[in-house]
């Protein structure tokens, strides 16, 4: 398979280093939604376990920073012998609130640290748990690009990784209420995914990891949604699944075929890279933890990248207006798979 490169010199020549290093594979395509395999065989130098494979080995911990807790900040224990991958958007669920990550974490090996997170149940203040679970989920896509978007927005305010949670609560209330006409007591972002679970695991069925698969570029219809791509095929193939289920929950009442044929998904994918390429970063500490973050700080298109010792972690870019919708939200429809 052809090499696509996408090198450019620009201020965090990460990106584009790690970029030249991926081969786009074939386009795969449901109902609305195209899904771009992007593949490496190198594997990456650094080895590290992600939150699924901590939580399940035991590994990692995370809790309340105290019993009373605070909203935006959760503390994380690595127990293992290898760095902890925490991705934008993970959920962590259970003690006085279900989360999600503000910003990718690289957890150093037998360390504890404060996480940044924002708070996907508004209405729960009480514990469930005394330390969180894993339930498999990474924040829908609109809300995840605008968080990403907020966060950038108070790296060059505050100098911290904090989203705007007033819009957080927000865009879960419309995601919950107004395009899923669902009711949650607690206004439980998870509800969605739990209560549309098999229609997002026929999407996860369909769009199946690939050998040497790192990440994709997901496109709805013939607007770019965003991509997603980690530095080892190894680890990338523990998060695949709940990555497109992400971006799936968010366009699964989005009738019609995707108007992108598969012989434009290739250029309009590579244009994609390109821009992501030669996009302007600002370069900050990483939050907790190994590493540095690089942000793109466009906002029609928020990204952001995990880099430690030179060598992009993981890399995220996401479009707040895929579904080509503005803030306003869609009158519900009714449940179908395509």
């Amino acid at each position: 398979m052809k090499t696509e490169n996408f090198s450019h010199e620009h201020e965090g020549p990460e990106i584009a280093q790690f970029l030249q290093h991926l081969r786009l594979g074939t386009p795969q395509q449901l109902g609305a939604m195209t899904v771009i395999p992007l593949l490496d065989g190198d594997g990456g130098a650094l080895h590290y376990l992600t939150l699924n494979q901590a939580m399940r080995q035991g590994k990692l911990t995370i809790r309340e920073v105290s019993e009373h807790g605070s909203v935006p900040h959760l503390l994380a224990e690595n127990q293992a012998d290898l760095p902890v991958l925490l991705l934008d958007g993970e959920q962590l669920s259970g003690a006085k609130q279900n989360r999600v990550l503000n910003t990718s974490l690289l957890i150093k090996e037998r360390t504890t640290v404060q996480i940044p997170v924002s708070c996907v149940e508004a209405g729960r203040w009480n514990y469930q748990s005394k330390t969180f679970f894993n339930e498999d989920i990474i924040m829908a896509q609109k809300a995840r690009a605008k968080k990403l978007r907020s966060v950038t927005q108070n790296l060059d305010k505050k100098k911290q990784f904090q989203s705007d949670q007033g819009e957080v609560w927000h865009d879960v209330h419309q995601f919950l209420h107004m395009k899923y006409c669902l009711h949650s007591p607690t206004s439980d972002m998870s509800h969605a995914f739990k209560q549309y679970q098999p229609d997002l695991e026929h999407y996860a069925d369909t769009f199946t990891c690939q050998p040497q698969q790192v990440g994709v570029v997901v496109f709805f219809k013939n607007r770019v949604a965003g991509c997603d791509a980690l530095s080892r095929p190894d680890t990338y193939a523990t998060v695949h699944a709940k990555l497109i289920k992400s971006y799936a929950v968010e366009f699964l009442f989005d009738r019609g075929e995707a108007n992108l044929q598969p012989e434009a998904a290739l250029p309009a994918a590579r244009e994609f890279l390109n821009r992501l390429a030669s996009s302007p970063t600002k370069r900050y500490p990483a939050s907790a933890g190994l590493g540095e973050s690089l942000r793109l700080p466009d906002p029609n298109l928020p990204g952001a990248a995990l880099v430690h010792e030179g060598q992009v972690i993981h890399l995220t870019a996401l479009n707040p207006n895929a579904d080509g919708r503005s803030d306003t939200p869609p009158e519900p429809r009714r449940r179908y798979l395509y």
